[in-house]
This record gives C-alpha cells, sequence and structure tokens, in this order.
C-alpha cells in the first residue's frame, strides 16, 4: 500500500524539490486530471469486486480472471483512450482561456488524462490478482515502476525538457505497473502468451498518448483554429484504432 501511494505522488516530490512550489502547483493542477477516470475505475472495481471473487471461488481462478478480461479490462482498455485524448487534445485551449495563469500545466494535463487509463487498469486488475491470491506481488511491481518513475523523471528535470516530460516520466511508470499486474491476470487465466496479450491491451492507450504528443508538438497553437486542425490531426492519427474502437462498442451495447 505505501508503494502505491508512493507511486502516485512520487513524481510530485521529485517536482517540489527540483522547483519549488510554483512548479509544484502547476503540476499538481495537471495530476488532478485523472481523478475522474480512478473513480471510474473504482465504482468499476467496487462492482465487479463480489462477482470476480465469488466466481474464483466457485469455478476456479482461471474462469474468474479470464471472465473479468473479456468483461472489465478490455473494454476498459479499448474505450476509454480515444475518448480521453480527445478531451486532451481540446484541453489547452480550455485551460488558456479559463485559467492563463496555469498554462504551464497544459502539456503534463494532456498527458495526465491518459495516465489515468493506466492507473484505472492497475486498479481493476488488483481485483483479479487478489481473487487469484497473487496480491503480495502487487508492491514488488509497484516498487519497480516507481524506481522507473524516479529515474526518468529526474532525468528529465535535468535534462531541462519541462513538466510534460515529467508527466510522460509518470506515465510509462504507470503503464509499467499496469502491464505487470495485467500480466499476472492473463497468466493466471490460462492464457497462452500473456506479454503479447497484455501489449494488445496497452496498444490503445499508448496509440492515444503518443497521438496526443505528436499534435502537440505539430500543432503547438491555443487558439480555436489550431485547436480545430489539432484535433482533425489527432482524428486522423486514430484511424487504425477506430476499427477496433466500434467492435468494443458494439459488444458491450449488445
Amino acid at each position: 500500500m505505501c508503494v502505491g501511494i508512493l507511486l502516485s505522488t512520487g513524481d510530485r516530490w521529485v517536482v517540489a524539490l527540483w522547483g519549488g512550489q510554483t512548479m509544484l502547483g502547476h503540476y499538481a493542477f495537471a495530476g488532478s486530471l485523472t481523478t475522474g477516470t480512478s473513480a471510474l475505475a473504482l465504482v468499476i472495481r467496487t462492482v465487479v469486486f463480489p462477482e470476480v471473487y465469488g466466481q474464483a471461488s466457485s469455478d476456479g481462478a482461471a474462469s474468474a480472471l479470464h471472465g473479468h478480461l473479456e468483461r472489465t479490462l478490455v473494454p476498459f482498455a479499448r474505450i476509454l483512450p480515444p475518448l480521453l485524448g480527445a478531451a486532451s487534445v481540446v484541453v489547452g485551449p480550455v485551460v488558456a482561456l479559463a485559467m492563463p495563469q496555469y498554462q504551464e500545466a497544459i502539456a503534463p494535463a494532456r498527458i495526465f488524462l491518459l495516465s489515468g487509463v493506466a492507473m484505472g487498469l492497475v486498479n481493476l486488475a488488483s481485483v483479479g490478482a487478489v481473487a487469484a491470491g497473487r496480491q503480495r506481488q502487487l508492491p514488488m511491481y509497484a516498487a519497480s515502476a516507481l524506481a522507473v518513475t524516479f529515474a526518468l523523471s529526474i532525468g528529465a528535470l535535468a535534462g531541462g525538457y519541462g513538466l510534460g516530460s515529467v508527466a510522460a516520466a509518470t506515465f510509462v511508470g504507470h503503464v509499467i505497473f499496469a502491464a505487470l499486474v495485467l500480466r499476472l491476470n492473463v497468466r493466471e487465466a490460462g492464457i497462452p502468451e500473456p506479454g503479447r496479450f497484455v501489449a494488445t491491451i496497452l496498444l490503445p492507450l499508448v496509440w492515444c498518448t503518443t497521438a496526443v504528443g505528436l499534435v502537440g508538438q505539430v500543432v503547438p497553437g491555443l487558439d480555436l483554429g489550431s485547436t480545430a486542425m489539432a484535433f482533425a490531426l489527432y482524428l486522423l492519427l486514430l484511424a487504425p484504432l477506430m476499427p477496433s474502437w466500434t467492435k468494443e462498442l458494439r459488444r458491450i451495447h449488445h
């Protein structure tokens, strides 16, 4: 638990020690944008935990985790990233217009919106770990992700790359943690080639985050015209994911 809390706050300690209260204020404002996704994951976790745990007791952990992956984890990982990526594209002009004093928070805010998906996946995948009786491995996974986050965050600030790069470092740490916990779920579910399966789960998140970062570099403007251009470019970059996204929506609907 302590390691997990450190993973959620470690980057902020680095920013505070490096840049003081003003830099921390901008970064914390950006980080607050993960709250919505994390809250959604917590609500889903509360609903699915009794079902997964009960199925693990009656049918075995493998069956329970296989169902948890199909019904909860895969849809969450496939559907949310494109939507939050679209929100990330438009968050810049919104912040610039409504709270111009927080413009330094725009770059990390764009990444943090998507980082919340990785945190949500960890929250949901931990249900499977508990149901399989493998929760003791979670602190070790969190510690590995924390070490990566610290190293990359310090390197980003030392290189003068700004708050956006620190948020990117944090995103990498969260994705690593999510990948490790997801792999545990996939392995316990008896699915072959767990590493490959986890990669397919995380692909939409990584793809959308990369697309948002690329759009921010190509179209850095915050006016209405630049935002429309950035949004169009984001949709273009999203095209390869659209078939699986719409397929997942149809599957859930039915």
